[in-house]
């Protein structure tokens, strides 16, 4: 009875943090931060099936039922540490935003995950994470909780971290993202303690389960961030992205671009408003392999217009990018398979720079250089790539 519920627990679990991944996946322009997520999604659903397939075959004698045994143990153990080191990483981008820090800082984070390791591919000779019995019956080692103990160690650091910071803003959007983030540790510690007094159910990992769902929908929640009709980020997220740039630490330049499609009315009056929803999901489509190659931010800021939030080393870095998007909407005019050719006009604004000190200044000065590239496009017969 207890081998048949926990195999159906696990199988529930599976399939909820599948759709779960499925969704994120869907989404369009998925950023770095997104991917470490999915990681953790991953790596839970790896946590289930080693688990579920481990109750199936512990105890049976066929061949190879050793050898699959031990792989099974060994996966399971190692990925609990891992979840843990997940969602430190996770924990650390959220709040500092740097792919710097993050490089810097895991070389130390991942040291008690690769001891573990060790530790656990010793385990078949030494017995100390776990033993197989003669009747192939997976046995604890005298060490069987050290997985646990550094998936746990991880996430009090993440904890800590996100209460930190938490403490030290006091921007209303940051905070209830910090909060969200301290309180993934509150379910599998639950977990926790029902396992202890209910043994032999993977409570702990169904309390994972949870914080997942739970911060994913807070995230959800918090940002409602996709534009219905392109499926990349809204005006809305892109304002609460620009609050939380703005307001980091940063080793490069911040710019803000903005870009609208030349004669759009015309399109809609000659073509139709079906056609024009077409050039602007074409030009969406367009922005968004740029900008997840780049790791950029994209938004569609209203009608035909988009924004891209990004940082560089200067403004010639972002003179290729704008000539790469430029170049990209030229061959895809060349294409020849829509019934007229699409043409941008883009202006750019530094973060900083002179009448751009704040967010709205910053879309002020962008928006302002945006209408004269558009005039001077005009003047040129609206021909310049």
């Amino acid at each position: 009875m207890i081998t048949s519920l926990y195999f159906e627990i696990c199988v529930i679990c599976i399939i909820s943090v599948s759709l779960l991944i499925a969704s994120v996946k869907k989404q369009c322009g998925i950023m770095f931060e997104d991917r470490l997520f999915l990681g953790i999604m991953w790596t839970v659903t790896g946590i289930f099936l080693s688990d579920g397939a481990w109750i199936l075959v512990d105890g049976l004698d066929f061949p190879g039922s050793q050898g699959i045994n031990k792989v099974l143990n060994f996966l399971y153990y190692t990925l609990t540490g891992i979840v843990g080191l997940l969602w430190l990483l996770y924990t650390d981008y959220k709040i500092y935003e740097s792919k710097e820090r993050l490089v810097r800082c895991l070389k130390w984070y991942v040291i008690p995950c690769v001891v573990l390791v060790v530790i656990i591919l010793l385990s078949p000779w030494t017995g100390w994470i776990f033993s197989l019995s003669k009747n192939e019956q997976s046995h604890r080692g005298r060490y069987y909780a050290l997985p646990m103990l550094v998936a746990y160690g991880y996430l009090l650091w993440a904890e800590v971290q996100a209460l930190s910071a938490w403490k030290h803003t006091e921007r209303k959007s940051l905070r209830k993202e910090y909060k969200t983030l301290g309180s993934f540790i509150i379910w599998p510690v639950l977990g926790s303690i029902m396992q202890g007094i209910v043994y032999g159910y993977p409570m702990i990992w169904v309390g994972v389960v949870i914080s997942v769902l739970k911060v994913y929908v807070d995230t959800q929640n918090q940002q409602i961030t996709r534009d219905g009709l392109t499926g990349v980020n809204n005006r809305r997220y892109l304002n609460h992205y620009l609050d939380m740039r703005l307001c980091k630490k940063r080793k490069k330049q911040l710019f803000f671009i903005l870009m609208d499609i030349d004669s759009f009315k015309e399109i809609n009056d000659n073509y139709g408003h079906t056609q024009g929803d077409a050039a602007i999901i074409r030009i969406a489509g367009i922005l968004r392999e740029i900008c997840y190659k780049n790791n950029d931010f994209l938004a569609r800021y209203g009608g035909d217009e988009f924004a891209i939030v990004c940082e560089r080393e200067n403004e010639q870095e972002v003179e290729n990018l704008l000539q790469e998007i430029k170049d990209i909407v030229f061959f895809s005019n060349q294409a020849g398979d829509m019934k007229y050719d699409i043409w941008l006009s883009i202006g750019y604004a530094e973060y900083g720079e002179s009448q751009s000190k704040n967010q709205d200044e910053l879309i002020a000065l962008a928006d302002k250089r945006l209408y004269e590239a558009k005039k001077k496009r005009k003047q040129n017969g609206n021909k310049l790539r």
